[in-house]
């Protein structure tokens, strides 16, 4: 499960085993943060994106210069830059994306991107700057840059998997994904042991 994306701090994602009887696997994975529109708001700091990576910057460098964190907003950047808890950036736009992804070279992080719906105009930055991606949703209405995007991570060596709210989009995202050209072991990893990882 993953914090909503109406903050540019989202907060920490967890792991959870679904069913019946549901179950807390882990109770943090990654932390997640956005520079999408949907981050911002008028009335509330951070009001841009680029006051979004300066926040970020300024957190990151704080974390990186605290010799063991007490608070614990820090302690978790302070993680993320030793190494010992993942990143989770969600982007949209190629804007979002290359934007992020220099930000985050130089703060020396390498994170997972969420959503890339523009990931298709800039996959050699991807494969070069970040240690995968999950991938917006597919459906028969996307265009065929999206569709075709998972076989491009593929080609380049980039770890992929969806997100979805209902199982049955994790299912459609997979099998368009074949249909446009990522092979079908690729495809099954998405749904099982890449998403996991």
């Amino acid at each position: 499960l993953s914090p909503s994306s109406l903050n540019a701090f989202a907060g920490q994602a967890a792991a959870i085993r679904t069913g019946r009887i549901g179950e807390v696997l882990v109770e943090s994975t990654y932390l997640k943060m956005s520079m999408t529109d949907a981050a911002f708001d008028q009335n509330r700091y951070p009001t841009s994106r680029m006051g979004a990576a300066e926040l970020m910057r300024n957190s990151f460098q704080s974390a990186g210069s605290a010799l063991g964190p007490t608070d614990m907003r820090l302690k978790v950047l302070h993680d993320i830059l030793q190494g010992g808890r993942q990143l989770a950036l969600h982007v949209q736009s190629e804007a979002e994306i290359t934007s992020t992804l220099e930000l985050c070279k130089e703060l020396k992080l390498k994170p997972l991107l969420v959503g890339c719906e523009q990931g298709h105009k800039c996959v050699d930055m991807i494969a070069a700057q970040s240690s995968g991606v999950i991938l917006a949703p597919l459906s028969f209405g996307s265009s065929r840059q999206r569709l075709t995007l998972p076989a491009q991570l593929e080609k380049s060596g980039v770890p992929f998997s969806f997100m979805a709210e209902h199982p049955e989009h994790l299912r459609i995202s997979a099998a368009l994904a074949v249909r446009f050209g990522a092979s079908r072991d690729a495809a099954l990893a998405a749904l099982t042991q890449t998403g996991a990882k």
